[in-house]
């Protein structure tokens, strides 16, 4: 039998008893916690309540706001009091190390789709402020000149862009077909979905993201005001945008 072949069934082998191992250490918690009195974050024993639906350590607590940027529970909205949580148990070795290798691998995912989301900014801002350029000057002409007023939020653009109607999406379709193959035009249309999705935990979109994409689309919107004769010449800011090269 090919050597390579015995190496990945000895490594599948390997890899599966590591998960029944794991699973039973999870089991064994179980079975020995009294009923509602587990960690929510490291199933753990725990005799003490971070919130009024949740039983927490003050090390999980710390590690839960840590993860969704907020010293709250996302379930019942309770501030966590941590003067008041019990330590966690000390783990065993074993314990520790798949626990740090989970933790491994959800940082190296989120940091993964930051970079996703940072990419969909800078080819999709351009595009959303030509879009969205054009129902301002249609709510202009209906309002006689009169300015309207609007704020344009990234999450008002988002859900403008998913909600608004099918022509929205299939302009910016046809915008982003201009600069990209079909297959990175559904990948932009499926992440910008996955966005509008992740609106309510804007930690899983990135700061970075939220920042590049208004920061590009205001540029962009803010020219096409100034070529119309809508703002004064001094109020318009500079488009600095080296990654997209999206017409004007």
């Amino acid at each position: 039998m090919d050597g390579s072949l015995v190496r990945r069934g000895e490594a599948a082998a390997a890899a599966a008893q590591a998960a029944y191992a794991a699973a039973a250490a999870v089991t064994s918690r179980l079975s020995s916690a009294a009923p509602h009195d587990l960690c929510v974050v490291c199933l753990q024993p725990c005799a003490t309540k971070a919130c009024a639906c949740s039983f927490m350590h003050e090390q999980c607590a710390a590690s839960y706001a840590n993860s969704y940027g907020t010293p709250r529970c996302r379930v019942c909205s309770g501030e966590f009091d941590s003067e008041k949580l019990s330590k966690r148990p000390r783990d065993n070795d074993e314990d520790a190390a798949i626990s740090e290798r989970a933790h491994k691998r959800r940082r190296e995912r989120e940091a993964y789709e930051h970079g996703l989301n940072l990419e969909w900014a800078r080819r999709v801002a351009p595009c959303a402020a030509q879009i969205l350029f054009r129902h301002f000057q249609h709510i202009r002409n209906e309002s006689h000149h009169v300015q309207p007023t609007f704020e344009l939020s990234f999450d008002a653009i988002v859900l403008s862009l998913l909600h608004s109607g099918p022509e929205y999406l299939d302009d910016l379709s046809e915008r982003l077909s201009d600069t990209m193959s079909g297959a990175e035009v559904d990948h932009h249309l499926r992440r910008l979905h996955l966005i509008g999705d992740a609106l309510s935990s804007p930690e899983r979109i990135g700061e970075e993201c939220l920042s590049e994409f208004m920061r590009l689309f205001n540029a962009h919107f803010d020219r096409r005001l100034l070529a119309g004769g809508h703002i004064p010449v001094e109020a318009a800011p500079p488009v600095v945008n080296p990654v997209d090269s999206t017409p004007a």
